[in-house]
């Protein structure tokens, strides 16, 4: 999956549960072995609720970022996956 985000705000993690789910649906349609997925583990949130519905860790990589890491969106409350591959 190169990107997927769900709106922010109090609904955004079970949205994002939802996203999962529909990413996983539309993988056995089409006969997919396997999701790769990309979450930054500032977005603490989003990659418990993967780790929780069983994808896992495959590789690591790192975001540098200069000034208020919190106005970007590597932080929690924020569900977004992509894959900087």
């Amino acid at each position: 999956m190169k990107f997927a985000a769900v709106r922010p705000g109090p609904n955004a993690r079970e949205d994002f549960v939802r996203l999962l789910g529909q990413v996983e649906a539309f993988a056995r349609t089409t006969g997919a072995q396997k999701i790769t997925a990309g979450v930054n583990l500032a977005r603490r949130e989003a990659f418990q609720v993967m780790i929780a519905a069983g994808f896992r860790n495959d590789r690591q990589g790192i975001a540098m970022e200069t000034g208020d890491a919190t106005s970007g969106y590597n932080r929690a409350g924020v569900f977004i996956l992509d894959d900087w591959r």
